[in-house]
């Protein structure tokens, strides 16, 4: 009976350890995402940051998501109107910006829980470092109330001694279902789960196990199991009360122990104690359905998609209603392996349903479904001490749609790429196109091509003359030109503030200069219709043709750049090609 109960709570910690997992790998992933966009464009990136977290499944799990500056000063709190703090805040001293601003961590930082002082609420935070080239700039920190993970523990774990723990490994305490408060406030980490006993001072346990321990918070002896989320450096410690389990049994053996010294005659009177011995096992195997109850509880509440394999069961295996609903199966909690394994998309199956027994996918790998859809699989193998070597406790797998993600991604990449003036590919892209173009002239993939740059005359007054707001619309004025003259196979970009770049494959150095020439003409012809009446714009273009011998993305630009300001230097207005004569500016 012990070992069945170890069992089972086993299992659990396992199923929370899985869920914990998840919960802060989708905020990693947004931390992720965001500081990738900051480091490019931080004025957007701050404007969209709440929508970097509100697309993950653990936006409701987030009190607070906050940004500090390299010093360690509140720059952004979204608790704050409109993002900005009406007090400087400096968490410089906290621990979770000093890992980051010292160097010592790289990547997600869970931090100590901090207790709020004015909403007495204890809170975990997460932390991960931005950076640019190698550049500190500062810390996202994200908080998640310890109260909503004990609930989140509290819905499988329910009965009054049984508990769930959240632990960093070095043994301090993020979330705790009993005597919370007592728990979040010690410095000094608590040695539950360690084989050697309370009185150990060395903190260190392999990544699952299981024993008995009597804990140091309220004294109760528990069967407890642990689990490690490896990638977050936090254990689940579940525990469920021993005397509750073996209580009866215990009774019930010691009033055998005192009746059998009475005799034999006693018939009666034994086979009264049979039945009652009976009663106590009868509660014993209610106990530990009670634990397998929970663990279907939480398999259904789980937020995603859930597969559990269990070893004992070849044909059936359990799935939750989230899993049901993405895939479209019957809703139940069990279902025929086989059934399961013909009514799943194909390119799922063999990702979901392994036919080899120890396969797993710990980091997650992500399907694409031919109706669009993406779902990313996390897959382990629950394992125990208590289990002979090499035999698996089962198979979880966790399954998430990540199409708006994914879609988000996407969306995130192309604005990485597109000037948001003028719609034309950003510096960025522009120079990527041009150095692949290089390669496949260089490799004679492809003719010769030219590059050209142009860049409009007396900006500056414009701006100085009739605001930034008209300097905006002769830009974007500009770039529509340059689509509407250019061929489809030619590639505009906005290289600066008003300086653009067009690159023309397949061309001879005459036709691309008659092509610049074109341009300036349409732009010289066309008035920008501003909101401060039309204005005449010229500009100056300076073209290079690119060659096999000439095909370096750097070297062109540069050379492209001394012909346009030749043609500024000689009056403005003017389609000028480079020469080797001409000198640097």
């Amino acid at each position: 009976m012990q070992a069945q109960t170890q069992l089972r709570v086993t299992q659990v910690s396992h199923a929370l350890a899985n869920q914990v997992g998840l919960l802060f790998s989708n905020i990693d992933d947004a931390a992720l995402r965001f500081g990738s966009v900051y480091a490019k464009d931080p004025d957007y990136a701050l404007t969209h940051l709440p929508s970097f977290f509100a697309l993950t499944s653990a936006n409701q799990a987030i009190s607070q998501v906050a940004l500090a500056n390299p010093q360690g000063i509140v720059t952004y709190s979204s608790l704050a109107p409109h993002g900005q703090p009406e007090a400087t805040i400096s968490i410089a001293d906290r621990e979770h910006f000093r890992v980051h601003a010292q160097g010592q961590v790289d990547g997600l930082y869970i931090g100590v829980p901090v207790k709020g002082r004015v909403s007495g609420q204890w809170t975990i935070q997460l932390s991960r470092a931005l950076q640019r080239n190698g550049h500190f700039l500062g810390v996202v920190v994200v908080s998640i109330p310890s109260d909503y993970l004990a609930g989140m523990f509290q819905d499988v774990f329910n009965q009054p001694h049984d508990v769930v723990e959240l632990r960093r490994t070095d043994g301090r305490f993020l979330a705790r279902t009993l005597d919370t408060e007592q728990a979040l406030s010690q410095s000094t980490p608590s040695p539950i789960g360690i084989e050697t006993g309370p009185e150990t001072t060395d903190h260190s346990r392999p990544a699952t196990g299981a024993s008995v321990q009597t804990s140091p918070l309220d004294h109760i002896q528990r069967f407890y199991a642990w689990a490690t989320v490896p990638q977050f450096e936090v254990q689940v410690i579940a525990g469920v009360d021993q005397r509750a389990v073996l209580a009866p049994l215990e009774a019930s053996i010691q009033k055998n122990l005192v009746l059998s010294a009475l005799g034999t005659g006693l018939g009666l009177l034994a086979a009264l104690l049979l039945l009652r011995f009976s009663q106590q096992r009868h509660r014993m195997f209610n106990h530990l359905h009670l634990v397998q109850a929970q663990l279907m509880a939480l398999i259904a509440r789980f937020p995603g998609g859930v597969v559990l394999e269990n070893p004992l069961e070849h044909t059936s295996v359990t799935i939750n209603p989230p899993l049901a609903q993405l895939l479209h199966l019957p809703k139940t909690l069990k279902i025929q392996h086989d059934d399961l394994k013909n009514r799943i998309p194909a390119e799922l199956r063999e990702v979901l349903l392994p036919q080899a027994p120890d396969a797993e996918i710990p980091q997650g790998q992500e399907v694409a479904l031919a109706d669009g859809r993406v779902l990313e699989v996390v897959q382990f193998l629950l394992q125990s001490p208590h289990v002979a070597a090499g035999q698996a406790l089962g198979r979880l797998s966790l399954v998430q749609d990540v199409t708006a993600r994914h879609q988000h991604q996407s969306m995130l990449e192309q604005l990485a790429l597109t000037d948001a003036l003028t719609g034309l590919p950003n510096r960025r892209a522009f120079m990527q196109a041009l150095e692949h173009e290089c390669t496949l002239i260089t490799t004679q993939k492809a003719p010769d091509a030219a590059l050209v740059l142009l860049d409009i005359d007396h900006f500056k007054k414009v701006n100085d003359t009739y605001g930034h707001s008209v300097g905006d619309e002769v830009i974007s004025h500009l770039g529509h030109l340059l689509r509407q003259g250019l061929r489809t196979s030619d590639i505009p970009g906005r290289i600066g503030g008003e300086e653009f770049a067009v690159l023309l494959p397949k061309i001879n150095l005459g036709q691309a200069q008659a092509l610049a020439e074109r341009l300036r003409q349409s732009l010289e012809n066309n008035p920008v219709p501003t909101s401060a009446g039309p204005l005449v714009v010229h500009a100056s273009f300076g073209v290079y043709p690119i060659t096999r011998k000439t095909a370096d993305a750097a070297q062109c630009l540069h050379r492209a750049d001394m012909a346009l300001y030749d043609a500024k230097n000689n009056g403005r207005n003017q389609v000028r090609t480079w020469h080797p004569g001409l000198q640097p500016r």
